[in-house]
């Protein structure tokens, strides 16, 4: 039986402190949550409507933040209408956006790969 030699051990080890920096830097920063634009009924829809100038006239549009519904044509709901303190927002209609790098409310991203969001049971 051939001995493991120390190179291969310093280099996991090596790894594993590499791993453990990135998750302290990750998880050290602020809060990250979901910035997007919505109607009055928790639509989103493209950014443009909420940067237009509302001096005029308000319009049904708003900034939503945190919670669910990322996307145009979903539903924004478990967030808020107003910017969440020690948050950092991250609008997402920012290029590279994944869910998968913001808070929700549950702390839980639920959809994916095959997701119907209507909350049914398959196969019944």
């Amino acid at each position: 039986m051939k001995p493991v030699s120390a190179r291969k051990r310093s280099a996991v080890v090596r790894l594993g402190l590499t791993t453990a920096v990135a998750l302290t830097l990750r998880c050290g920063g602020p809060t990250r949550v979901a910035q997007r634009c919505v109607d009055d009924t928790g639509r989103v829809v493209d950014d443009r409507y909420c940067e237009q100038n509302h001096a005029a006239a308000p319009l049904p549009y708003h900034w939503y933040y945190g919670g669910a519904g990322f996307y145009p044509g979903q539903y924004a709901s478990g967030g808020a209408n107003q910017p969440i303190p020690d948050a950092e927002a991250v609008r997402t209609s920012s290029p590279g956006f994944s869910p998968s790098a913001v808070s929700t409310s549950s702390g839980v991203v639920r959809g994916g790969f095959g997701a119907t969001g209507d909350g049914a049971a398959s196969g019944e």
